[in-house]
């Protein structure tokens, strides 16, 4: 069996000092709990550390990953304008509701927030309270920082949170780029019809990937979907992440929203179109300093890692959970049935640097060969009867 990553990172730039520190203390971490393993985990439990380990993952060891100076820029960095279209769609979904709450996800440096609370705010359509669910205490001090600066007359509505909240609401739940970053199992499927599970071990103090059998039943049902899917296209072998997290997440959402909307906004693709020979050996993606490469080994604890999402996959998990699927879209088609040409009207052209600022970036956002047809908005809903606004534009229920 030939090794799974064998592409050779050349020409990156190398880690500062405490960088690497950082770098060295989690990769002894995961030796540690790779050899109380047995000598191997799942791909799904490193990648939870390599993300998530408490002040030494990616995501929760402080370093700046968000925006330019970071490792990756997502839409509501590019401009406030996506911010104020999911705005949009916010206050429609509220007017329909009593008290309502806005639930965010992971909210990176803040942004999305800051620029929802802001125009919100401008049409006097505030919800209840804004909570933020964040783990990582430095991205959540950014957060507060951010919001303390630039709308301080709201900060008593913003309320953080490390776990769901105890108490059901109405109102909505953002998830953006929420799914491509939750921890994922790996599979080779082959043609033959066997399947086999992607570990991680370690061999000299160097991580390398371990075949072995499937470490949950449920992988086999994914591996029995690729073969199907493909059929008479299926190739030698197929390398797929399965994210076993997803179906409890969405449960848990369905507990605590009483009534109202939940929005996941990310990457991926419909099921037909996700499993297609171009993706045999994967989607999974690492970005390390502004650069992309495929070696999920690279410095752990340094890059992100992330999957595409298969969105039929999340919309039957929805529906088992207990939502109604209400829509599912390109960002291009949601932002502009949102209203973003309309917005746009509404900027002050003689202010050339922040128009210029404001909308060069919308671009990116729309065009189908950047992020316009790449990331999908899938709605749910629950006990909510309305024509939402960000999919007038054209509704794609039917790619699912």
């Amino acid at each position: 069996m030939s090794m799974f990553y064998q592409e050779k990172i050349e020409n990156l730039p190398p880690p500062n000092q405490s960088e690497l520190a950082q770098h060295e203390i989690l990769l002894q971490h995961i030796q540690h709990v790779i050899e109380k393993s047995g000598g191997k985990i799942t791909f799904a439990r490193y990648m939870e550390m390599a993300l998530y380990e408490a002040g030494l993952g990616y995501y929760v060891a402080g370093q700046r990953i968000f925006g330019k100076d970071g490792d990756f820029v997502t839409a509501p960095e590019l401009t406030p304008l996506f911010s104020h279209c999911v705005a949009k769609q916010c206050a429609q979904v509220m007017g329909e509701l009593e008290r309502p709450v806005i639930l965010e996800f992971g909210a990176g440096s803040g942004i999305m927030a800051l620029e929802i609370l802001r125009y919100l705010d401008s049409i006097n359509g505030l919800p209840d309270e804004y909570l933020i669910m964040e783990i990582s205490p430095a991205l959540r001090q950014r957060q507060h920082q951010l919001i303390a600066d630039n709308l301080p007359h709201l900060q008593n509505r913003v309320r953080w949170l490390s776990t769901l909240p105890d108490e059901r609401f109405s109102g909505l739940i953002l998830a953006n780029e929420i799914l491509d970053a939750m921890p994922v199992n790996r599979v080779r499927v082959y043609a033959d019809g066997s399947e086999q599970e992607i570990y991680i071990g370690m061999e000299a103090g160097v991580l390398k990937p371990i075949p072995g059998g499937l470490s949950d039943q449920r992988l086999k049902t994914v591996a029995d979907r690729v073969r199907k899917c493909l059929g008479e296209q299926m190739p030698e072998y197929f390398d797929v992440e399965a994210n076993l997290l997803a179906e409890d997440w969405l449960t848990s959402l369905n507990k605590v929203l009483d009534r109202g909307l939940v929005l996941i906004i990310d990457y991926g693709y419909p099921r037909h179109e996700f499993f297609q020979p171009i993706r045999y050996q994967g989607t999974l993606m690492c970005h390390y300093k502004h650069h992309a490469h495929a070696d999920p080994l690279f410095y752990p604890g340094l890059q992100d890692l992330t999957s595409s999402v298969e969105f039929t996959e999340i919309a039957e998990f929805s529906v088992a959970a207990g939502f109604d699927v209400d829509g599912f879209i390109t960002q291009a088609l949601f932002l502009i049935g949102c209203g973003i040409d309309e917005l746009i009207q509404t900027l002050d052209p003689t202010d050339t640097k922040t128009f210029l600022a404001t909308t060069q970036p919308v671009k990116q956002l729309l065009m189908p060969d950047q992020m316009g047809e790449l990331f999908k908005v899938l709605a749910l809903s629950k006990d909510l009867d309305l024509e939402l606004i960000g999919y007038q534009a054209g509704d794609q229920l039917g790619r699912l």
